[in-house]
């Protein structure tokens, strides 16, 4: 309604998120659906004050890993030109990033559609759509496993 202050209602919902842990995370997103991975990016970067690079061009998505040097990857099963398994297996070739946890970013909701992406490595998964509520928490405990994990290897 005219004359409405919105921000009332944006500060009470925020309010009910879970705190900021203090830690941020190099974050990945591979995808071809740009509208649903900006409002992903924008959560993950206000909500969780993580570092987002959102990545559109699967076929590119090496290059991208050896620049930015992520944390964790957030992947979208079904891209143009690549699925989420191809984009996967690409990465994991190159040893230096095959530590990195995947996380699979799905409509789908039946158990048997991870399988195929937990069978080969996927640590987790995000149903869509989602908000920074489930969000949030599921690449803040995959970006803490990847800091130890570098970590143990030093």
């Amino acid at each position: 309604m005219a004359g409405e202050d919105h921000g009332a209602n944006i500060d009470a919902r925020e309010s009910k998120l879970p705190p900021f842990s203090g830690v941020s995370y190099k974050i990945l997103l591979i995808h071809t659906w740009d509208e649903t991975f900006l409002l992903l990016k924008l959560m993950l970067e206000r909500f969780g004050k993580h570092e987002v690079v959102s990545h559109n061009k699967p076929e590119t998505t090496l290059a991208v890993v050896r620049a930015f040097k992520p944390d964790v990857i957030g992947s979208h099963d079904n891209m143009a030109g690549m699925d989420g398994l191809a984009v996967y297996g690409q990465v994991q070739a190159d040893p230096a990033f095959a530590a990195i946890p995947w996380i699979l970013i799905t409509a789908r909701s039946l158990p048997e559609d991870f399988d195929p992406y937990l069978a080969v490595g996927f640590k987790d998964w995000v149903i869509l759509p989602v908000g920074p509520r489930e969000l949030v928490p599921v690449f803040d405990a995959w970006g803490r496993y990847s800091q130890i994990a570098r970590a143990r290897q030093k």
